[in-house]
C-alpha cells in the first residue's frame, strides 16, 4: 500500500511538471523577441531611418501622382482640384504602416510649416542659390522622434499640368482653381525639376530600432 502511494505521487508529480501551450505560441515569441535589448549604434539607427524615409517618400509621391492622374483623366484639370485638396489625408494608412506623420511642406505654404521644417526648407533654398545639390536629410527632433526631410521637385507630366506654363500647360481659367489652393504664383510657369518644397517625415526611433 505504502508503495502503491509514493508510485501515485510521483506520477502526479511528473504530470504537473509537465508544460502545458500558453495561448499563441507566435505571439508568445513575436512579443518575447520586441522585449529583448538590441544594442545597435547611432550609424545604424541613421542608415534605418533614411531607408525608411525613402521608402515612404517614395510611396507617398506614387500615391498622390495615381490620384492626380486619375482624376485628370477623368474629368480633366478642374476634377482634380478637389482630388489635391484631400491628398495628404488620403496618406493616412501609409501613416499608421509606418508608424510615422508625413507632410508636405511647399515653398507657397509655409505658414503650415514649424520652426525646424521651416529652418531646413531656408537651408535647401540656400545650397541651391549656391549651386549645391540638396539631398534628403535626418534631424533627431527627440529621443523619440527623429525628422525625415526630401526635396520635392516638378518631376513629372503631372506636375506640369498645374505647375507648367499657363499658356502651354493649362488654362488661365484653371490656374485661379490652382492658385485659391497653394496661394501665391510660385503655382505657375514652373520647369521640370524646380525645387518647390519638401516632404516631412517624423518617424519613431523605437519602431526604427525592432525593424532592425
Amino acid at each position: 500500500m505504502f508503495r502503491s502511494l509514493i508510485y501515485l505521487i510521483t506520477i502526479l508529480t511528473v504530470a504537473s511538471c509537465d508544460p502545458k501551450p500558453i495561448g499563441n505560441q507566435e505571439v508568445l515569441k513575436k512579443e518575447i523577441e520586441s522585449r529583448k535589448i538590441k544594442r545597435v549604434s547611432k550609424i545604424d539607427i541613421v542608415e534605418a531611418a533614411m531607408k525608411v524615409g525613402d521608402s515612404i517618400s517614395i510611396e507617398a509621391k506614387k500615391t498622390l501622382v495615381a490620384k492626380l492622374s486619375q482624376a485628370i483623366a477623368s474629368g480633366g484639370i478642374k476634377s482634380s482640384f478637389d482630388e489635391w485638396a484631400s491628398a495628404i489625408p488620403s496618406l493616412d494608412s501609409l501613416s499608421k504602416a509606418y508608424h510615422a506623420e508625413i507632410k508636405r511642406v511647399g515653398l507657397a505654404s509655409q505658414n503650415q510649416a514649424d520652426s525646424l521644417e521651416l529652418e531646413i526648407l531656408q537651408a535647401y533654398k540656400f545650397a541651391l542659390s549656391n549651386k549645391i545639390e540638396i539631398q534628403p536629410n535626418l534631424q533627431e527632433v527627440s529621443d523619440e522622434v527623429l525628422l525625415y526631410t526630401k526635396p520635392m521637385l516638378f518631376e513629372t507630366n503631372v506636375c506640369r499640368e498645374c505647375h507648367g506654363s499657363i499658356s502651354v500647360n493649362h488654362l488661365p481659367e484653371n490656374h485661379e482653381g490652382i492658385k485659391s489652393l497653394i496661394l501665391d504664383d510660385t503655382t505657375a510657369n514652373n520647369t521640370l525639376n524646380k525645387f518647390h518644397g519638401m516632404w516631412s517625415i517624423r518617424l519613431s526611433k523605437k519602431e526604427i530600432i525592432k525593424g532592425l
